[in-house]
């Protein structure tokens, strides 16, 4: 139970991680895109505040979209092997962040052609922390596996080797 909790936490710190980075990654787009058009770059606390509203908004994205995805992922992935529990992280965690999407677009009145880009940018943004948070459950529950298998290796060679005398 400890193990799974820990498994969890890691993969929820990853996520918020990856948000971060992804805040980042967009910022310099950004300023990429005003450099080479001529536009104003947006002042010197611009990339900051990008990196920070990006980790605020990791903060709020992990526990409710990104852990009942890999939660989804974690039973999926039990009963049908790994690539099916990625594939379910994925779908779940796009549709919940469809849902939230249309709900503040229809809420702020935007149009239709905000809330499909909206919808877009949106999925292709939580994608990331998803498959992030779920490789890292995925993936620290096969370490201990993975640790047993090569004790019993080194075991088993131990055992094979002849034993050699010292003088």
């Amino acid at each position: 139970m400890v193990a799974a909790v820990g498994r969890h936490l890691a993969g929820a710190v990853v996520a918020w991680v990856v948000f971060t980075l992804e805040g980042l990654a967009c910022y310099l787009l950004l300023l990429g895109a005003a450099l080479v058009t001529g536009a104003g770059v947006g002042g010197p606390l611009a990339g900051p505040a990008m990196v920070l509203s990006a980790a605020l908004a990791g903060l709020v994205l992990v526990p409710l979209v990104v852990v009942p995805a890999a939660v989804v992922a974690e039973v999926t992935g039990r009963r049908r092997g790994g690539p099916a529990g990625t594939l379910a992280a994925a779908a779940v965690a796009g549709a919940l962040t469809l849902l939230a999407v249309v709900g503040v677009v229809l809420v702020a009145g935007g149009s239709p052609l905000g809330l499909a880009v909206a919808c877009v940018v949106a999925v292709l943004l939580v994608l990331p922390p998803t498959l992030a948070y779920a490789g890292v459950v995925r993936g620290a529950g096969a370490v201990p596996r993975l640790l047993a298998r090569l004790r019993r290796r080194t075991e088993a060679a131990d055992a094979d080797a002849p034993a050699v005398g010292t003088r």
